[in-house]
């Protein structure tokens, strides 16, 4: 299992390098985006032993703040079980813990409500409100720029695999993922609109997702289930629990 999880964060690091800078402060990397600031794309997780984690904390917060990006870690806990205390010890507590699922293929069972219409994402479609839907699934209720459609736009053009589900006509869920040399891919910003939900939406899509990827030769899919109700919705199209993805950032 140990292998594996070192796997599925090798394969993160790979989507993080295509838009983000990449920078080593041993024992971490900080992943730290040029033009968004938004805390998903901008984080160090761990990538050696431990030994020097501590003493090295101050050069990794000079690099966030050359940046004008907040101090932020996300790590497996299986992988790397002392650094919740090395961080708490810095007074820098976690602040989500989630489930970290997979799905094999030979463990997968597709879904599909069929009330649920499901597709890919295309240049040609209404970016803004895709990404609008995007932001409403988890509660954002900012407004949507021309930047944020360009990004959308840009992430199609390089190969990034979004899905729309929409029931009676209207977009009810998306998310999406980027295929990596590894086989290995996250499915992730899987989000529901609150009118649309027990509907069998997210579930569509996710199994949609997955079955995309498998079908491209893909090997395993994860993701990270937000709370229980996410976790039992993956878990019916056959993701299992293998570890547990924290994250934690400083005040």
């Amino acid at each position: 299992m140990i292998e594996l999880l070192h796997t599925i964060e090798a394969s993160v690091q790979q989507v993080a390098a295509e838009a983000c800078s990449l920078i080593q402060v041993p024992p971490f990397v900080a992943m730290l985006h040029p033009d968004d600031p938004a805390p998903w794309f901008n984080y160090a997780m761990p990538i050696a032993g431990l030994e020097t984690a501590a003493a090295n904390l101050p050069a990794l917060r000079q690099v966030f703040h050359a940046q004008q990006r907040q101090l932020r870690f996300e790590w497996t806990r299986e992988l790397w079980p002392e650094l919740e205390a090395i961080l708490r010890d810095a007074g820098i507590k976690v602040d989500h813990i989630n489930p970290q699922m997979i799905c094999l293929p030979e463990q997968f069972k597709p879904y599909h409500n069929p009330a649920v219409s499901l597709r890919m994402l295309t240049t040609a479609d209404d970016l803004a409100h895709y990404r609008q839907v995007t932001r409403l699934g988890f509660g954002d209720y900012s407004a949507i720029s021309q930047a944020d459609v360009d990004s959308l736009h840009d992430a199609l053009t390089d190969g990034w695999r979004y899905a729309m589900a929409t029931i009676e006509g209207e977009l009810a869920a998306v998310g999406g993922y980027k295929p990596t040399s590894l086989g290995v891919v996250e499915l992730v910003a899987i989000a529901t609109l609150p009118a649309w939900r027990r509907r069998g939406a997210a579930a569509s899509l996710t199994s949609f997702l997955v079955a995309d990827h498998f079908a491209n030769a893909g090997k395993l899919a994860f993701l990270f289930a937000a709370d229980a109700i996410a976790q039992a919705t993956y878990a019916k199209i056959g993701f299992q629990q293998i570890a547990t993805h924290l994250a934690a950032t400083e005040e």
